[in-house]
């Protein structure tokens, strides 16, 4: 099926706004709505991505913070394009080379639309682009990340539970160089949800953290450590001061400020709670849940051992 360009030819749509880009494809129908300063991108009807300023700032934190955690970081996966913001944030890392893999062409075709937030990613020269599933170019790769992410995927969406469960965080671990980061965004609205999800990055990673407001998971081989002397000789670079700006963590008393749970932590609050699995894609039929509101009040916070002033 060809892609169709609206640009020329402005319709409405029950999307909200103005269809400027929409293409059928084997995997999903993708469609960008609105303006520049509204747009939006929608996969098979439901939001995926947007111009928004907050949108951005998530996007490109879960994009740039496993970097920033990592001592040297030189190769880096991203698991779907999106809207492009979060592998267009990790190409202003300085040193940085940026793999992407997207099921859908019809995402990639779309992601000229948001250059203006995502860096122009398809025309950044440490970027490279394939349209490929996730989890076949992570059993196939033989050269391990520095860093594997992902954009954000709503876990509820059908499908979704193939890039949040145990089994396809073991495929990121085994892809991970033994010093290497994986981050992962948690998006479960629910109590039961949340721990699906948290649970069964623990059992991959448990030497996992979590950061920002608890829904960024880090996943480390090794005990993650982060020194202020490092910190502060990445700032002292100009590319590295600007990719610290971008996630708002211009000093290292901020970043600090965006840790929000030891493996420690994590154990106490989660207890016995399973993890999500493959073969029981729970998180898919979310009305079955218990719809208890997720509440991290009673997560800890240590930094003892992470944090090194």
């Amino acid at each position: 099926i060809p892609k169709r360009d609206w640009s020329s030819d402005v319709c409405s749509s029950d999307l909200g706004g103005a269809i400027v880009m929409s293409e059928e494809g084997v995997q999903t129908t993708v469609s960008v709505v609105g303006p520049m300063g509204g747009r939006v991108l929608y996969l098979d009807g439901q939001h995926q991505a947007d111009d928004n300023g907050a949108m951005v700032f998530v996007h490109r934190r879960i994009g740039l913070l496993p970097m920033v955690l990592h001592p040297h970081p030189k190769r880096a996966l991203a698991v779907g394009l999106g809207g492009g913001v979060t592998p267009g944030a990790m190409s202003q890392y300085p040193g940085i080379d940026v793999d992407v893999v997207e099921l859908s062409e019809g995402v990639i075709h779309a992601a000229p639309y948001f250059n203006y937030v995502n860096f122009d990613v398809l025309k950044q020269p440490n970027v490279h682009v394939r349209a490929d599933d996730g989890r076949n170019y992570l059993l196939r790769t033989r050269v391990p990340y520095d860093i594997i992410t992902a954009d954000a995927i709503i876990p509820t969406h059908a499908g979704a539970n193939n890039l949040y469960s145990l089994d396809y965080f073991r495929l990121v671990r085994d892809a991970l160089a033994p010093d290497g980061v994986a981050l992962h965004w948690n998006g479960g609205a629910t109590d039961a949800e949340y721990k699906l999800i948290l649970s069964a990055f623990v059992n991959a990673f448990p030497n996992a953290t979590l950061w920002g407001d608890g829904t960024l998971m880090i996943g480390t081989k090794q005990p993650l450590t982060v020194s202020r002397q490092r910190i502060e000789a990445l700032l002292a670079d100009p590319r590295g001061l600007n990719a610290m700006t971008l996630m708002q963590a211009g000093s290292f008393d901020l970043l600090v400020r965006m840790f929000r749970a030891s493996p420690a932590d994590i154990k106490a609050y989660l207890g016995n709670a399973a993890p999500l699995r493959d073969d029981r894609p729970s998180i898919e039929y979310f009305a079955t849940l218990p719809p208890t509101a997720r509440d991290l009040s009673t997560l800890g916070r240590t930094l003892t051992g992470i944090i090194q002033p």
